[in-house]
């Protein structure tokens, strides 16, 4: 790897240990420069991402603003052109919640690896203002009934989608300062709340796989996950089965599957077939509600359902030749009936012990609450991003053509 690439940022002398793990996943590819200042730093200062990040861990309790370097990222770092997290900032997070510590946050974000530099604390490290601020927030996150916000959130995203400009009527320059107002004007907020719900996600989820390796039981704490609810994630497979089944059962449309997967979105178009031209319009039906979705959305400059129809097609093209039974709203709710027959079979066998059943049960309720919810905010990123990849691409289009 080049020592140097065309973006990145400082190292930290109070927080200096940086990782890919979790982060490697997100952005698996080297930030392209457009991204670089739109989200993490420009000549303006610090971008939204790297507030964003900032904004969550404020409000969960763990730190506060004077904590941070006011001109260098500390929470993203940009190196060799890959996207870093810091690990020194997760440790005392881990120091500084109730019933963790570093040495948990080593497990969760590097697992066995060798070669992991030991936790040295700071002096500033410990914080019992701070452990209180968390604690508050963890029992927020244990009895919450709902997100509302999120969900206001959402309506306000997919409103963005319902209402998006002409960007083939806009001038170049009009583009480029649409973009940059639109991500000042939104992103950090959604991006805030996607990492807030996302870390106090592993609160109910580290109570509910603690009870049950209490218990005799650890395999039963993913069952119990994976058979949550209404995740946002799932819905797209959901959607894709069904246009899967309509290709499945015309043959006018088998027929243009049939052909391969290359140029499908076109010929499907070009077709005067009535039910190839009832699949299409559904289809767009489809790319409308998760047109945002792809391989690596979230970046702006990588191709999404939206920008690459045949990247869904091909996903739709398998479900086209699978067998009824693989129908994935049938999995998800043989899912739930397991999760709902464990919960109350493992909440029955700490009768005994009602205060280790009644954190047990705490954490199976924020589960059930958090998980959707960080689904949820993933996606009303992901969409976010979607729209200011659009403007991008009439600009990069407009270049190219010159």
């Amino acid at each position: 790897m080049a020592e140097e690439y065309f973006v990145g940022t400082k190292t930290s002398d109070r927080y200096p240990i940086w990782t890919r793990a979790n982060v490697g996943e997100v952005f698996p590819d080297p930030v392209a420069l457009a991204t670089f200042d739109f989200a993490f730093q420009n000549e303006s200062g610090l971008q939204m991402s790297e507030l964003g990040f900032r904004d969550a861990y404020i409000r969960i309790g763990a730190f506060e603003e004077s904590e941070f370097d006011p001109d260098n990222p500390v929470f993203l770092g940009v190196f060799g052109g890959y996207t870093y997290l810091n690990a020194s900032l997760m440790r005392i997070f881990g120091e500084r919640a109730p019933g963790l510590s570093a040495q948990d946050i080593d497990e969760a974000f590097f697992g066995v690896q060798p070669g992991i530099p030991p936790y040295e604390q700071h002096p500033d490290d410990p914080s019992p203002e701070a452990e209180a601020r968390i604690g508050e927030v963890f029992l927020w996150a244990l009895t919450t009934p709902d997100l509302p916000d999120v969900l206001e959130q959402e309506e306000r995203v997919n409103a963005l989608r319902a209402n998006r400009p002409d960007f083939d009527a806009m001038g170049d320059h009009e583009i480029v300062d649409w973009i940059e107002d639109f991500f000042n004007e939104g992103f950090r907020e959604l991006f805030a709340q996607h990492i807030f719900i996302s870390f106090l996600t592993t609160v109910p989820m580290g109570i509910v796989s603690a009870v049950c390796e209490a218990v005799g039981r650890p395999t039963d704490a993913m069952k119990i996950m994976a058979g949550l609810g209404d995740v946002e994630s799932a819905a797209p497979s959901m959607a894709m089965w069904d246009l899967g089944r309509i290709a499945a059962s015309s043959s006018s449309v088998n027929s243009v599957f049939e052909i391969g997967i290359e140029g499908l979105n076109k010929r499907l178009r070009d077709s005067a077939e009535s039910e190839v031209q009832d699949f299409v319009s559904q289809f767009d039906e489809f790319l409308e509600s998760y047109g945002s979705r792809g391989p690596n959305e979230w970046e702006m400059s990588c191709p999404t359902w939206e920008t690459n129809p045949d990247l869904a097609l091909a996903a739709i093209d398998r479900m086209r030749v699978s067998p009824p039974s693989a129908a994935p709203q049938d999995h998800q709710a043989e899912l739930s009936a397991e999760r709902e027959r464990l919960v109350a079979e493992i909440g029955a066998m700490l009768e005994g012990d009602p205060e280790a059943q009644g954190q047990f049960l705490a954490g199976a309720h924020g589960a059930s609450v958090l998980m959707p919810g960080r689904e949820r905010t993933k996606t009303n990123c992901v969409k976010f991003i979607q729209e200011g990849r659009m403007a991008a691409r009439v600009l990069g289009q407009r270049m190219v053509e010159r």
